[in-house]
């Protein structure tokens, strides 16, 4: 069981007056997979993983295909073999051993499971992952959606840049669901995050403002932010199979009257991009929104 968090997440804890709360949530975090976990990371055609690259800035990279995608050899360690995109900086940021976290998600029952660790290549598109921390999450924010598994993904490049592009803005504008990569104290984490269309804001600089609405108390996603400075977003569209993946600075904004401006927000934080990859056709998944989840402010 993990027995103490990093300065960062202690700090956030601090500051946001949650350390008591977060001290009796924090013994939900496991260093095993247990039978129940692993056969829930068994059944899913849909995994977040978050990893870093040379430069040290974490990537989200989608990983997905007929299930499963993953296989848990013991309670420590889990062989992965779903498919992601020729391209994705997974490949590279995993050439050598390096954080690696897994987030599963099955938005059918807005559940969700994490697994922390180090990772390596094993052979092109397969990956080990050494465990070193594993916990669960409540089902907060999750839109209902039926994923099912299609034909492998050609994961075509479309571009390459440092700056969101018109149609990448309107893409982030109307996003309902994204996932957000961060590292520090030698770790990666990866993690949801969700609310109605339009709740990611898209200012006229290319930056990104998010609200951060309550959790579990942790903070694990700002209390790496709060070490690193920096962070890594992917956009999924559903229902036709492309991404959206940047990386850059990113910062927490406590400033309770920026925060009034956007509902249930209890604090922002906001991410500069340095690097914008979009692939279409990168994830093998199809699915539509069902139901938006009733915590949505």
């Amino acid at each position: 069981m993990k027995v103490m968090f990093h300065p960062g997440e202690l700090a956030v804890q601090e500051r946001a007056g949650v350390r008591q709360q977060a001290g009796k949530v924090g013994r939900i975090l496991r260093t095993t997979i247990e039978a129940d976990g692993a056969e829930f990371l068994a059944d899913l055609p849909f995994l977040v993983l978050a990893s870093m690259d040379a430069a040290g800035r974490p990537w989200a990279s989608a990983m997905t295909g007929a299930p499963p995608l993953l296989r848990v050899v013991d309670e420590a360690d889990v062989e992965l073999f779903g498919s992601v995109a020729a391209g994705d900086p997974l490949h590279a940021n995993l050439a050598t051993p390096s954080p690696l976290a897994i987030l599963a998600l099955d938005p059918s029952t807005r559940s969700r499971y994490r697994v922390n660790g180090t990772a390596e290549a094993t052979a092109p598109g397969r990956f080990r992952l050494r465990v070193e921390e594993v916990f669960g999450n409540c089902r907060k924010y999750i839109q209902v959606r039926h994923l099912r598994a299609v034909a492998p993904a050609r994961g075509a490049g479309i571009g390459e840049s440092d700056a969101l592009t018109a149609s990448q803005r309107e893409w982030i504008g109307r996003a309902d669901t994204f996932f957000v990569a961060t590292v520090a104290e030698g770790g990666a984490d990866a993690s949801h995050r969700g609310g109605n269309p339009g709740f990611v804001h898209v200012e006229r600089d290319g930056s990104l403002t998010i609200p951060d609405y309550s959790g579990n108390n942790m903070f694990q996603t700002l209390g790496n932010i709060a070490v690193s400075g920096t962070a890594g977003l992917l956009f999924v569209d559903f229902e036709n199979g492309g991404t959206l993946q940047l990386t850059g600075r990113a910062e927490i904004d406590w400033d309770p009257e920026h925060a009034a401006a956007f509902a249930g927000a209890n604090r922002l934080f906001r991410l500069v991009p340095e690097r914008v990859v979009e692939t279409a056709d990168a994830v093998a998944v199809r699915g539509r929104v069902e139901e938006y989840s009733p915590f949505n402010p």
